[in-house]
């Protein structure tokens, strides 16, 4: 992502399958012992905070926000604490939405506002992000500091 990231005008960056991985990857099955088996966990390469970090002033960042509570005030703390540009969030487990589904509904967060969508087909909300992609892109390009 970042070898590329100079040569794209938006990054929208898919939730991460999981945010901990094993410290210690076993070479083989684990038995069964009769015993509580502990696992140490670390936390995965942030690749967003890196993309913020490398940001050029132009790129334009969608990052997703799955929650299970407080889902606005989480997307929106997300949204600053990572430089995204907007942050589609939604509350996994509700229904209709979220992974097991064929729908989502979403809600769409920037700096100046929050747009809560309807229950929607999931090709429907992709459209939905390229198109808030585009007028964000479209605004840069009208931005004095572009020119």
């Amino acid at each position: 992502v970042l070898a590329r990231i100079a040569d794209v005008d938006a990054v929208i960056k898919a939730a991460a399958p999981t945010d901990y991985q094993s410290v210690n990857v076993a070479s083989s099955k684990i038995k069964k012992t009769g015993r509580a088996l502990t696992l140490n966990l670390t936390e995965n390469p942030d690749i967003l905070m890196a993309i913020r970090a490398a940001k050029k002033e132009s790129l334009v960042v969608v990052g997703f926000a799955a929650e299970t509570e407080n889902v606005v005030e989480n997307a929106r703390a997300k949204l600053e604490r990572k430089g995204l540009d907007l942050c589609v969030a939604n509350q996994i487990g509700e229904p209709g939405a979220g992974f097991a589904s064929e729908t989502n509904r979403v809600t769409f967060v920037d700096a100046r506002s929050t747009e809560a969508l309807p229950l929607l087909s999931k090709p429907e909300v992709a459209h939905r992000i390229l198109d808030r992609v585009v007028m964000l892109l479209n605004k840069q390009e009208d931005s004095p500091r572009r020119h």
